[in-house]
């Protein structure tokens, strides 16, 4: 019986520790990222109803409800909401609907006025594809495989300017 606590004590205390760092880190990047949010508006443009929600899901809960967040399920419509209401940051699927992809949105983004940041989310992100990506003005790409709220925050604090006199302990 004294082994069956100490092994329960073991496990216990081996559990709690190696996620420490982790949870302290994405703490620290949860912190930042609904910092830096503040009341941008951030659009979501991905043809993949699961995805959006998952993202929209995870957003929230790294910034908090009062940012809003607009989606728009095609580069058409994506523009469209860039030229109607001030946004601040874009998710944006690689490939939408297997035609409209990063390479034919950027221009048409930044045509409608959107200057700010563009993180990809891509189904198909290989480190040639990243580079591209980034040579074509990503400031982030995510696979779909590895979305999760500490890779989403990181992202955002990557996207976003810090802000003046930096962060607040």
């Amino acid at each position: 019986m004294a082994d069956m606590q100490t092994d329960a004590g073991r496990f216990q205390a081996s559990s709690v520790t190696p996620g420490a760092p982790h949870l302290a880190r994405r703490g620290v990047m949860i912190s930042q990222a609904r910092t830096l949010v503040g009341d941008t508006r951030i659009l979501i443009a991905d043809d993949t109803t699961a995805d959006v929600k998952y993202m929209m899901t995870t957003i929230r809960i790294i910034v908090g409800n009062s940012v809003e967040i607009v989606t728009a399920p095609s580069i058409r419509k994506a523009v469209e909401t860039v030229r109607s209401k001030a946004i601040g940051l874009i998710f944006i699927d690689d490939r939408i609907s297997g035609i409209e992809t990063f390479e034919n949105s950027v221009p048409q983004l930044r045509g409608a006025g959107f200057g700010g940041p563009l993180i990809v989310i891509s189904g198909f992100l290989t480190p040639e594809r990243r580079r591209l990506l980034f040579e074509l003005g990503a400031v982030d790409a995510i696979h779909k495989d590895d979305l999760e709220g500490l890779r989403l925050a990181e992202a955002i604090v990557r996207a976003l300017p810090p802000p003046p006199g930096g962060y607040q302990a």
